[in-house]
């Protein structure tokens, strides 16, 4: 069986008295380890029967660990993959790799071919601010007209906001490709562009002539 599981043991039920050879007296045991496993029935002081052995082996726990590329997150070869955020499941995330979209705590639970489970070390993602805006490319800034706006799929869904120097709000849409375009009828100046999700914010200055 797989480290972790429990199996039950049952002699013939009905008789008078059990001993079994790690000590419990009931019909069935429940077992956690490996070993050889038997009982006795005392029907009287001069009457015992003994079982069978039945011998318990434990499969080895599958070796689990994630490798990190960037906000990339990768593990070993399983059968079976779930991601865990912060220790929730991600909904969706069975696949052998998984692209990290906010900070937080990591872990990986496999299934290797005999049914055993394991879950790897939390693994830490932080600074996805940076790595986000290392994703971003705007074009031609300054502009006289109108900006292109390129991203990493990971920021598809997020919010594309542009606010003056005084701070009101002339822009809003959401990102909805890869690659899309800025358009506001301003004057020449400085404006702040604010990507936003529901974790994190990357700031771009956006200068029109």
């Amino acid at each position: 069986m797989c480290p972790g599981d429990t199996a039950q043991l049952c002699a013939t039920p009905g008789l008078p008295n059990y001993l079994w050879k790690n000590g419990q007296t009931t019909t069935c045991i429940n077992i956690e380890t490996a070993g050889s496993y038997a009982a006795n029935v005392f029907i009287n002081d001069s009457c015992v029967a003994n079982s069978n052995a039945i011998v318990i082996t434990l499969y080895p726990l599958p070796e689990d660990s994630i490798i990190v590329s960037s906000d990339t997150l990768r593990g070993g070869p399983a059968v079976g993959y779930r991601w865990y955020l912060n220790n929730s499941f991600i909904p969706g995330a069975i696949s052998p790799q998984y692209v990290a979209s906010v900070p937080g705590s990591y872990t990986l639970q496999i299934v290797d071919s005999n049914g055993c489970r394991n879950t790897s070390n939390p693994v830490i993602i932080s600074g996805l601010n940076q790595l986000f805006e290392n994703n971003i490319s705007i074009y031609p800034n300054p502009s006289e007209g109108n900006w292109m706006l390129t991203v990493d799929n990971n920021l598809i869904g997020a919010l594309a906001e542009v606010f003056d120097a005084t701070g009101q709000l002339i822009y809003k849409s959401e990102i909805g490709n890869p690659k899309s375009e800025i358009a506001f009828n301003a004057a020449s100046g400085i404006y702040e562009l604010c990507i936003k999700t529901e974790s994190y914010t990357v700031v771009r200055k956006l200068v029109k002539f």
